[in-house]
């Protein structure tokens, strides 16, 4: 399902997977290092700098050093990276639901809409492992750096 979702809307994202993963998971959870976003998803710190520097390049990330500790340099989404991610999300959920209403019978949908606050509490949890520990130690909002 979730292939398919992904090649629904595929031809009109300008992201690859990975570059999506990012930006929805910096929605989720901002003010992540590439670190902490490598880890996520499994891949080494150095991939994760060519994604994390080509969504710095075309607008879509920023950085900044965290106020508190000055060696966290934090990533987060600008306001075009943000409407991007959003409208892809967007668009995907309106396939969903369509499909849904296409495939599933009215109390087949019923159960359904009854399921998902339980796995958006699992999804949510699974995107923030790993990232709350850190976050907890190290409050304070970044300081944008200039120059990238």
């Amino acid at each position: 399902m979730h292939r398919r979702l992904r090649n629904e809307s595929a031809s009109s994202s300008p992201f690859t997977f990975s570059e999506e993963t990012v930006l929805a998971q910096l929605l989720v959870q901002p003010r992540q290092t590439g670190a902490e976003l490598a880890r996520f998803q499994q891949i080494t710190p150095q991939s994760m700098n060519v994604i994390v520097k080509s969504l710095l390049a075309r607008g879509y990330l920023s950085s900044g050093k965290n106020l508190l500790d000055k060696r966290r340099k934090e990533l987060y989404l600008t306001e075009q990276g943000t409407r991007m991610i959003t409208s892809i999300q967007a668009e995907r959920e309106e396939w969903l639901v369509g499909r849904v209403a296409e495939a599933l019978t009215e109390e087949e949908t019923q159960v359904l809409v009854k399921a998902l606050p339980v796995l958006r509490t699992m999804v949510d949890r699974a995107s923030r492992l790993g990232s709350d520990e850190h976050e907890s130690e190290v409050p304070g909002e970044p300081e944008e750096e200039s120059g990238e």
